[in-house]
């Protein structure tokens, strides 16, 4: 070192130092990350989906004309009834006739429905119909009371029943129809009844007992109500129905006692239990005469 000159000799002891301040500057002179990356093309996040909106289903409609068949059975409560005129009173008087007679009928009822639903909301009315084979009868035989001699035979039958009547109800659910009905009804009846003097002093074997019956189509007026439950096409119901003809009257009389008359008498009415089961298509008579179908 003694040939050295001052500047060199602080040079070379600056050197070390000189190397790292390189370093230092390098680092504080190089452009940040944000604007390397500002160099490269940007990556973009998928898009996002929106959920798939999934449309409920249309309520269930209740709208159309509909077919079926229905039965059950029927329970009457009246019994055949006797009025005498003045050539009877006395023997009624003594209490020698039984009456009355045959009460309690009842029997099956069965046959074809129809009808037509119109919906408002949660409301559905109409009309219905229907027409029944019936079997609702009753026959008996009471007498002679102890003391005696009168036996009376006596038979009452609904031959068929029919109903034409509105229709109101509310949906419980889209599916099930609580429901309300009224209106006209009509039935074939019959009745009969046949007076016997038992023995000694029997009659039937003459023909000269008083007897008589009637046929007779009644009209009158049914009501009651139901519940329907519908899917598709296809419904099943089980309803309850009042019913009430009115009376059928007829003559039991006397041949060998012209002005000998009895008076028979029998209300029809009762109550009819069934269940149903209905095809409805989703038209109307009225889209037909419209043109809409």
């Amino acid at each position: 070192m003694m040939g050295a000159s001052v500047p060199g000799v602080i040079l070379m002891r600056l050197r070390p130092w000189l190397g790292v301040g390189a370093v230092g500057a390098a680092v504080l002179l190089a452009p940040p990350a944000a604007t390397l990356a500002a160099d490269f093309p940007p990556v973009s996040a998928p898009p996002m989906q929106a959920p798939a909106v999934v449309a409920a289903p249309p309520p269930y409609s209740w709208y159309g004309l509909f077919v079926g068949i229905q039965g059950g059975y029927g329970f009457g409560g009246k019994a055949i009834s006797y009025t005498p005129n003045a050539s009877y009173a006395a023997l009624f008087a003594s209490g020698a006739v039984p009456s009355p007679v045959a009460d309690d009928p009842a029997g099956f009822v069965g046959g074809i429905t129809y009808g037509t639903n119109f919906q408002f909301g949660r409301l559905v009315v109409g009309s219905e119909s229907d027409w029944s084979y019936s079997d609702i009868r009753k026959s008996e035989t009471r007498g002679p009371l102890t003391g005696f001699s009168t036996q009376v035979t006596a038979e009452q039958r609904l031959k068929y029943f029919s109903t034409t009547r509105a229709r109101a109800g509310v949906l419980m659910t889209d599916h099930w129809l609580l429901y309300g009905t009224g209106g006209l009804a009509s039935g074939g009846v019959e009745g009969s009844s046949a007076f016997n003097l038992v023995a000694p002093a029997a009659c039937a074997g003459a023909g000269n007992c008083p007897v008589g019956s009637r046929s007779k189509t009644l009209w009158g007026w049914a009501a009651g109500g139901g519940i329907e439950f519908a899917n598709g096409p296809w419904s099943l119901k089980v309803d309850y129905l009042y019913y009430d003809l009115g009376k059928l009257n007829y003559s039991v009389a006397d041949p060998t006692l012209p002005a000998g008359v009895i008076t028979a008498s029998h209300r029809f009415s009762g109550s009819v239990v069934r269940a149903g089961l209905n095809y409805r298509f989703n038209w109307t008579l009225f889209d037909l005469v419209l043109g809409r179908r």
